[in-house]
Formats: structure tokens, C-alpha cells, sequence
């Protein structure tokens, strides 16, 4: 409960929301951890590991402080610059299959080949 001057009577209640963010905040950074091993594509050496928790936790920071409303120019600006520093590139992409005209052409009009 806050007195007259805003200031809560009962300070374990600021810790425990603290703490209650800070895990929220871990989650959410564990959340994109992941997604960014997975992307890899490849398995992480430990300079990656190190970059995507960087990166995990830069990210949250920003989204905190744009859902409050605040700046997170810089930490959007660190991102990128740590994706590009941190040389974390994904294998790349498999080769789209091209289409079988063929087979399109068979499937849409029922005809046989011959």
C-alpha cells in the first residue's frame, strides 16, 4: 500500500514485482534463445551461445522499453549491430522445388499422359 507521497509501506512488494518481471523477462529472452539456435541450423559454438544471449536479452530490453512507451532506438541499433558482429548466419535455405507444369496441368484438366 502507497502513503501520501507515493511511496509503498511494504518494500518486499516492489522486490517481489522485480523479481516477477525479471522472470518474465528471462522467459521471453529464452523464447527467442531458442529460436535463434534453432534458425542456426547448425550446431552453436560457444561464441554463439554468448552473441544470442546477447542479442535475446537486448531484444527483450527493447520491446520492455517500447511497451512502455520509452526510446529503444539504441537497443534496436545494438541488435542489428550485434547480428552482424556476432557473423551468426544461418546454413543456407534449401532449394525451393520447382513446380511440375505437368503434373499441374494433369491434376487441373484429369488428362492422361500419352
Amino acid at each position: 500500500m502507497r502513503d501520501m507521497s507515493g511511496i509503498c509501506a511494504n518494500p518486499s512488494t516492489g522486490r517481489a514485482r522485480r523479481r516477477e518481471l525479471a522472470a518474465e523477462a528471462e522467459a521471453e529472452r529464452r523464447e527467442i534463445e531458442a529460436g535463434l539456435l534453432r534458425d542456426l541450423g547448425r550446431p552453436a559454438t560457444a561464441t554463439d551461445l554468448i552473441a544470442i544471449e546477447t542479442i535475446s536479452a537486448t531484444a527483450v530490453r527493447a520491446r520492455r522499453l517500447r511497451a512502455d512507451g520509452r526510446n529503444d532506438e539504441a537497443e534496436r541499433k545494438l541488435v542489428a549491430q550485434l547480428m552482424r558482429a556476432s557473423g551468426l548466419k544461418p546454413e543456407p535455405a534449401a532449394p525451393a522445388a520447382k513446380p511440375d507444369k505437368i503434373a499441374a496441368l494433369r491434376e487441373k484438366y484429369g488428362g492422361a499422359a500419352t
